[in-house]
């Protein structure tokens, strides 16, 4: 038995509607978020004058803390804690990393008071990790890093 012109439309209308709010439904149910990972950023122009308040701040859908660690000239390619970067890092051991918890929005953010590290000035990395690992077994964990330059100080005076 074929179909007229007329029933095949209004069967293809009613396919095209049934797909539709089948679609929709699955949107309204689905309370999973897209969002993972973890994210880093530092306030300002990435080169900061040791001395200087740094301001990181980024997201972490992974865990409840965030885990900083910074690499660089002079420090140990594990990595440094951000605080005292001369302090090697230690995979599995929070205490030995700056941990910054995660707020309920998945947010989080920490100041680095960049006086008395105890490093050159430089090129260095800081890293945000979702695990307190080191920097050389970051494989597999979330973690992003941010760039930044610390530049010597100085101060400059004239007789008047």
């Amino acid at each position: 038995m074929a179909l007229s012109a007329n029933e095949n439309t209004f069967r293809f209308r009613n396919m095209i509607l049934l797909l539709i709010i089948a679609g929709t439904a699955v949107l309204l149910i689905s309370p999973v978020s897209a969002e993972t990972g973890v994210t880093i950023s530092a306030q300002g122009d990435q080169s900061y004058y040791l001395g200087e308040e740094l301001v990181l701040s980024g997201s972490n859908y992974d865990s409840d803390f965030t885990y900083l660690l910074i690499t660089g000239p002079g420090i140990s390619p594990n990595g440094g804690k951000l605080t005292s970067p001369l302090h090697e890092v230690v995979s599995g051991d929070p205490g030995s990393f700056d941990r910054v918890p995660t707020k309920p929005d998945k947010t989080w953010e920490y100041t680095l008071y960049t006086y008395n590290l105890g490093i050159n000035p430089g090129p260095y990395a800081i890293y945000a990790v979702s695990q307190p690992k080191t920097a050389a077994q970051l494989t597999g964990v979330d973690n992003k890093s941010a760039r930044v330059i610390f530049k010597k100080p100085f101060i400059t005076a004239g007789i008047s």
